[in-house]
């Protein structure tokens, strides 16, 4: 886990002093405000899901069971991120006044947030399923995605605020499909009604 980390450590960190010199103060500013306001639309998008079926996969020990929660907590997060995304966009005038930040920076924050929120469903996926070694594998990746996709966009022209928010979110995606295709035998078409009523159940507690 450390390694992994590290790795994802030292390239967040490299990431982010490329895209503060390249970006200037003003488009780092808009970046970074981004990102803060995604984090928390992302927790309006989840309402905890993530960290209940990261709980229930840890406590249970059957195959079968993990199916249920992991298909269970697929279907919520999809549905979620769906809702929450069309009503953040029919209502992103209202909100970003509210939040006197431009309409151009709040789109970018749904953006974002709906990638972190599939990125975070299927890291506590793995969390739960005590697949340390993978998750510390796939956090390293995503590390050195985000800084092999900000040299080439360097390369390619002059990076803006909203192409770090792109290279950031797009990687988030890569690594869920990533994890999605690693775990596919724990996902299944069959949802139990049960379960998405308990994970609702305490994830509106974690919310």
């Amino acid at each position: 886990a450390i390694f992994g980390y590290g790795i994802a450590a030292f390239c967040v960190f490299t990431f982010e002093i490329l895209a503060g010199r390249t970006l200037g103060a003003e488009n780092y500013g808009k970046y970074a405000l981004s990102s803060a306001i995604s984090l928390f639309l992302s927790l309006l998008m989840t309402v905890g899901i993530t960290t209940a079926a990261l709980k229930y996969l840890a406590q249970e020990k059957n195959h079968l069971m993990h199916q249920k929660i992991i298909s269970a907590a697929y279907l919520i997060i999809f549905f979620l991120v769906f809702i929450a995304g069309i009503a953040f966009f029919i209502f992103s005038s209202q909100i970003s006044k509210l939040l006197s930040i431009p309409l151009n920076i709040f789109y970018t924050a749904i953006f974002l947030a709906g990638c972190f929120s599939f990125y975070n469903l299927a890291i506590d996926i793995l969390r739960g399923l005590h697949q340390i070694k993978k998750l510390s594998l796939f956090r390293a990746i995503y590390g050195l995605l985000i800084v092999l996709f900000l040299v080439i966009f360097l390369f390619v022209e002059n990076i803006s605020f909203k192409a770090a928010v792109f290279i950031i979110g797009f990687s988030y995606l890569l690594i869920f499909l990533l994890i999605t295709i690693n775990i596919r035998s724990h996902l299944s078409f069959k949802i139990d009604k049960i379960w998405i009523k308990e994970l609702f159940k305490y994830g509106r507690y974690v919310a």
